[in-house]
């Protein structure tokens, strides 16, 4: 059946040419701003069978939309530009929980939608709602996404646009959906994002909504990235199990609390994330159902992401009514006041920031001062007095700390009690190679089973295992191949696997470190590093593995990592690395004076959300690129690069990168630019390469690349593809 799905699929989409009547290079700034769309026209071949789908959620009795009318209809999708037209396959669906997502306008049908697209990409999502304003509260839901991205939360690309549904014309609010690419826009590395389970909420066989509430924990929502490998399952599991304590005290608290403490929440910047969205009314949010959570391998936490929130930010906030569901109280004082006061701080240089009110402006096609401005000030106002009103409270009882087994004992009751259908819990996990081995309690006896990363997979994420319902709940222990270590220095954190050797010269600042062992690892976060100089020696790989992913069970690619690091002035030299990468640095910014890497096993130093100068940077011998840099603005002054097994420099995903001289030798490709980025360089001389420079559109969610070059010295070729560029002046 799968097969002749996809067929059908390729079928479909071979029948629709994907393609935008214009080069996208020459418009890579003016794709990313919503203002330029004028218009998103999804035409549904079998209308007839939309429409009466359509007339079934309508006529259906029950409050809410029945998931068994969510079905996929194939669509064309054309997204009309100010400065062309692109046209895309894809499919789409209705959208939303309750029936105010299905409407009439003039007598013609409007439904809120999913979209995915098979090809191309609309402001560099793949995934996306079509949703009726009124449903998010329209201009509240704009603003409010830009206002949390800029206090340091993930949000959403969300803005309002004109659709075209089937010839049924109106305002739309885009807003794209927590995968892959919005992880990227908001500077993250893709990993396991996680929701609340809504499997048993809306319409589950004859329960009432909401009815099985306290029976609904959390499940995993992009399945496809944990079968991927046996480090991202390991990643998705440990993350997942940990998840499934906090939704077993929200069940155990359903029938035994009278309200929603902050210890419910993962750490303070969930309590933070909480208070925001009480200064906004968008306690919504925070709702178990609806609440969504990224893993931050870098971090080992989770972070929290933004999703309809029925945000109001012109309003005052009332206390008392929030305070019926939640303790407001345990909110303030477990949150950290330093960083509510930081967000008040953005928030009224948001207000006179006319940058700011433009990404705003061109989100709501058109002008909106006064909202604008009344918004900011009363979300100010609103955290100014939630923090007053805790300062004015005395201090409230934390609930009592208890086991994990009791709130286990209890979830296993709330089935009984309603003669719930056949429930096996998981007890004893164990992974070994690519396998992982449960025991299952059924019917008061341990079953062993052994299962691979798609069957966990679909048992973390849809609760099934064998045509059976089955919750894994979680146990005390975490699931890791080795330990870590943890010191404060370098101002910042220092973390190291086993296996590696640390000699520290403070007052010479030099740090020295030796690899005992190919995957060996050290990462410095969080830091401020100024005129340091570290060295990392390396050790060669003993064998070539070609199973295991590119990154640890802790999302570390690089022998020696950087991340959220203050730069200035530094030294890195780098010999002999067997991991991905030899150097890896992620969401860090300021200047690094040298950089040497030698005998690089896979990519020399790969650069990643940042915004990064370099002096001068040598790299001889790279098993793959050289230097490969992503998300970010890089400007380089001197570099040479030799034997590298791929690309010397390699420049993708939104990048901005440029390079006053360069000399490279004895690589398959010199420069390349691709997805989005835009490349400048003087001066680059390049021999015994195949390739002098490239540009190319590699990813869906994004278009063509630029590569401008003021003088070249090269004997090779020079390609682009038909929606990038490649410019030569000599």
């Amino acid at each position: 059946m799968k097969a002749i799905f996809i067929s059908i699929l390729i079928i479909f989409s071979n029948l629709i040419q994907s393609e935008c009547l214009f080069q996208t290079s020459e418009h890579i700034e003016d794709l990313k701003n919503p203002n330029n769309i004028k218009l998103i026209k999804i035409e549904i071949p079998k209308s007839k069978k939309w429409a009466k789908n359509f007339i079934k959620v309508i006529t259906d009795r029950s409050e809410n939309i029945n998931p068994k009318y969510r079905d996929n209809f194939d669509a064309i999708v054309k997204v009309k530009y100010s400065f062309g037209e692109c046209v895309y396959p894809g499919r789409v669906r209705i959208s939303g929980d309750w029936k105010d997502h299905v409407s009439f306008i003039d007598g013609k049908m409007i439904t809120s939608l999913d979209v995915k697209l098979y090809e191309g990409n609309i402001i560099n999502a793949v995934r996306f709602k079509l949703l009726i304003p009124k449903t998010r509260n329209s201009f509240n839901e704009v603003l409010g996404t830009l206002i949390l991205k800029q206090l340091g939360f993930i949000s959403p690309e969300t803005f309002l646009t004109k659709a075209d549904i089937n010839g049924t014309t109106s305002i739309f609010l885009f807003q794209e959906n927590a995968e892959k690419e919005m992880l990227e826009r908001n500077s993250r590395r893709e990993g396991p994002i996680f929701e609340g389970n809504e499997e048993l909420l809306w319409s589950y066989k004859d329960y009432d909504v909401m009815e099985l509430a306290d029976l609904s924990l959390s499940r995993l929502s992009n399945y496809k990235w944990s079968e991927k490998g046996n480090t991202s399952s390991l990643i998705s599991l440990n993350s997942f199990l940990e998840l499934q304590k906090v939704y077993l005290k929200y069940a155990y608290e359903t029938h035994n609390a009278d309200k929603v403490k902050a210890n419910n929440f993962l750490g303070s910047n969930f309590k933070n994330y909480a208070l925001v969205l009480f200064a906004m009314n968008g306690s919504h949010a925070l709702n178990p159902h609806n609440k969504k959570y990224y893993f931050n391998s870098f971090d080992s936490k989770f972070e929290p992401i933004y999703y309809d929130g029925d945000l109001l930010l012109d309003q005052k906030i009332n206390i008392s009514s929030i305070n019926n569901t939640y303790d407001i109280n345990s909110f303030i004082e477990s949150a950290d006041e330093s960083e509510i006061n930081k967000f008040i701080s953005i928030i009224e240089k948001l207000e006179k920031s006319n940058t700011f009110y433009d990404q705003y402006k061109y989100r709501v096609l058109y002008e909106d001062q006064i909202f604008f401005s009344k918004s900011l000030i009363q979300l100010k106002e609103n955290l100014k007095k939630l923090i007053l009103y805790g300062s004015n409270k005395p201090t409230s009882l934390k609930l009592e700390s208890k086991k994990i087994d009791t709130y286990k004992t209890q979830f296993m009751l709330n089935h009984k009690k309603r003669n719930f259908e056949n429930f096996f819990i998981a007890q004893g996990i164990k992974n070994i190679d690519d396998r992982f081995i449960f025991n299952f309690l059924k019917d008061e006896e341990l079953i062993e089973i052994n299962i691979d990363r798609f069957q966990l997979s679909k048992l973390i994420s849809k609760n099934r295992l064998n045509d059976m319902r089955i919750e894994l709940l979680p146990e005390n222990n975490k699931i890791k191949s080795r330990n870590i270590n943890k010191e404060i220095m370098l101002n910042g954190q220092l973390i190291y696997s086993e296996n590696i050797e640390l000699k520290i010269n403070h007052t010479k600042k030099i740090l020295d470190i030796n690899q005992k062992e190919e995957s060996s690892w050290v990462l410095i976060k969080d830091s401020s590093l100024k005129n340091w100089t570290i060295n990392f020696n390396g050790t060669k790989p003993k064998q070539i593995e070609n199973k295991k992913q590119r990154f640890n069970e802790f999302g570390l690619t690089g022998c020696l990592n950087f991340y959220n690091t203050n730069l200035k002035d530094v030294a890195i030299n780098v010999n002999d690395g067997a991991c991905e990468d030899s150097l890896n640095i992620v969401s860090s910014y300021g200047n690094l004076k040298l950089i040497s890497i030698n005998n690089a096993f896979a990519d020399a130093f790969d650069i990643d959300f940042s915004k990064i100068e370099i002096e001068n940077m040598t790299v001889n011998s790279a098993g793959n690129d050289c230097f490969d840099v992503s998300g970010g603005s890089y400007l380089l002054k001197l570099v040479s690069l030799s034997k590298c097994g791929d690309k010397a420099i390699s420049v993708g995903e939104l990048s901005y990168l440029e390079l006053k001289k360069g000399f490279v030798n004895s690589s398959n490709i010199s420069v390349s630019s691709k997805d989005q980025s835009i490349v400048k360089i003087d001066n680059i001389s390049s021999e015994n390469v195949e390739i002098c420079a490239e540009a190319f559109n590699k990813k869906q969610e994004f278009y063509g690349g630029i590569l401008n070059i003021k003088n070249m010295v090269c004997d090779g070729k020079v390609y682009s593809d038909s929606q990038s560029q490649v410019n030569i002046l000599n």
